[in-house]
């Protein structure tokens, strides 16, 4: 049987199937007539979309919507042993308490000498670094209150001289930081990240986590 590959004009790439090889040649990057060239996005139209990916403060009524949400909903038990642990281990290590790098779920590494501790943090890097938008990793921690304790906040990045925290669920504890930051802070949610997310997918691939130095 012989085996037929596809091989796109304008890069070279080979395809096993022309249904692959027609998807690819109408985005190449190096197709005179592609249908999107994102490093060709002009600097009024980065402007655009840095202005429509800032979020903008939740109303009141959502607020109350999701604070309602979560009544009831408890958290995951400790017996009085684990919480004493925790206590004790708090107590001998100073720098114990607070956010650490690598201390996530998500999937970590460096890319361009920005450490992100998640996928959608990597996607907001690129972005940014893409579209020339100037930021940088914070570092600074701050102290919020809840529930009658003091704790350590880190937000994630700082963009335009506004805090950025990337955040994909809100809890009421997630509320104290916020009302106790002394700063402008911006939420980027799952709704809000999608664009970076669609960006970085349509440009690098849907495992631009490989991208990671």
């Amino acid at each position: 049987m012989e085996i037929i590959i596809y091989k796109c004009e304008f890069c070279g790439k080979e395809f096993p199937s022309r249904n692959s090889h027609n998807s690819h040649k109408g985005k190449c990057k190096n197709n005179p007539n592609s249908t999107w060239r994102p490093h060709n996005i002009s600097m009024e139209s980065r402007k655009k979309i840095s202005d429509k990916l800032r979020g903008r403060p939740l109303s009141e009524s959502t607020k109350q919507k999701i604070s309602l949400s979560l009544k009831g909903k408890p958290n995951h038990p400790q017996s009085n042993e684990t919480r004493k642990k925790i206590s004790e281990t708090c107590k001998n290590n100073k720098l114990s308490g607070g956010y650490r790098y690598g201390s996530g779920r998500g999937k970590k590494g460096t890319y361009k000498g920005y450490y992100c501790d998640s996928s959608w943090e990597l996607a907001y890097v690129i972005f940014n670094l893409d579209h020339n938008i100037k930021f940088e990793r914070n570092e600074k921690f701050f102290i919020y209150e809840f529930n009658g304790k003091s704790h350590k906040y880190k937000p994630d990045f700082i963009e335009d001289g506004i805090y950025v925290e990337i955040k994909g669920y809100f809890s009421e504890q997630v509320r104290a930081k916020e009302k106790f930051f002394p700063y402008q802070l911006r939420y980027i949610d799952k709704e809000s990240i999608k664009p970076y997310l669609e960006y970085v997918v349509y440009t690098y691939g849907k495992d631009f986590v490989r991208l990671y130095e």
